[in-house]
């Protein structure tokens, strides 16, 4: 009798890690577990369910429905704390940065809120944070799941520009021509960089970078003025170049829901780099417009 409780003892010890294994393994779809960004095709509704990261208890899922004109994301969320009031949501690129869809207002533990995103490539994260400038488990309460049938694109990295896109102005041999601004010789005070587009539908609209050096890298925040103007469809995406032609791209925004005022703000490891904006018409990973204006020293 001793021997078959033993037995039994065994079993069951075995099969409660073997189902807490495979609970983690549908949790998390994927090694990281804190990547999940897919690609959504154009003209289906996909379920996205969301995840709990840290201590949360809550749950919740998203549905995302791309179509030739942007892409809408749902979220409903349920079970949060009842002292909470609200969350932001935002849409993180393959290259990780996130992109603010707006705040998630919270009513007796219920939060639900719909947004539209020209980017088709993302994940989703909902923070406690409504300036997020890149991702931290510690700053996340809900991420979104890998859907069903769909594959984890790779985390992106800083590329070299291989499109050979000649346009009027200053580009010289494919490239575009920006500058670089000394930004190891700004010190410890921030500096103010700005640009401004001349011409075309976005004449007058400015934008001013402030750079700030640091021992363990550089930060770079830059407010935009006038986005009316701008179409809603298009991609404003903000680049460091670096001496050698490589891009690293720093954030980009969108006219969300006409909105006249937006930021960006990210951090660099480069000690020198030139700033560079582009208006792209899609999601990209390198710099591919003909419209473009770089940053320079005030």
């Amino acid at each position: 009798m001793k021997y078959l409780q033993v037995v039994f003892a065994s079993v069951l010890v075995f099969g409660c890690v073997s189902l807490g294994m495979g609970q983690r393994t549908v949790a998390t779809k994927n090694a990281d577990g804190t990547w999940t960004v897919v690609e959504y095709p154009v003209g289906r509704d996909v379920t996205v369910n969301l995840r709990p990261w840290g201590t949360f208890a809550g749950k919740g899922m998203a549905h995302v429905v791309r179509t030739a004109d942007g892409t809408r994301v749902m979220f409903d969320v349920n079970g949060v704390p009842a002292d909470s009031t609200g969350y932001y949501a935002y849409a993180v690129d393959p290259n990780g940065t996130p992109t603010l869809l707006g705040p998630v207002t919270v009513t007796n533990g219920v939060a639900k809120a719909e947004f539209t995103t020209p980017m088709d490539r993302f994940m989703l994260v909902l923070s406690p944070n409504g300036t997020l400038t890149a991702i931290d488990p510690a700053n996340v309460i809900l991420g979104s799941e890998v859907p069903s049938g769909f594959t984890v694109l790779p985390r992106g990295t800083v590329v070299s520009k291989t499109t050979t896109t000649t346009t009027t102005g200053t580009m010289t041999g494919g490239e575009y021509d920006v500058p670089l601004l000394g930004v190891s010789s700004f010190g410890k005070d921030a500096k103010t960089v700005t640009t401004h587009f001349r011409s075309g539908d976005l004449a007058g609209l400015d934008a001013t970078a402030h750079i700030h050096r640091h021992d363990d890298g550089t930060t770079v925040r830059v407010d935009f003025n006038d986005l009316k103007k701008v179409s809603p469809t298009k991609h404003f995406v903000l680049w460091a170049r670096t001496a050698d032609g490589q891009y690293q791209r720093l954030g980009q925004i969108y006219n969300w829901k006409n909105r006249n005022e937006a930021k960006i703000e990210a951090k660099t490891s480069l000690t020198d780099f030139g700033l560079l904006m582009t208006v792209e018409d899609t999601d990209v990973t390198v710099p591919t417009s003909t419209t473009w204006t770089v940053f320079r020293v005030s």
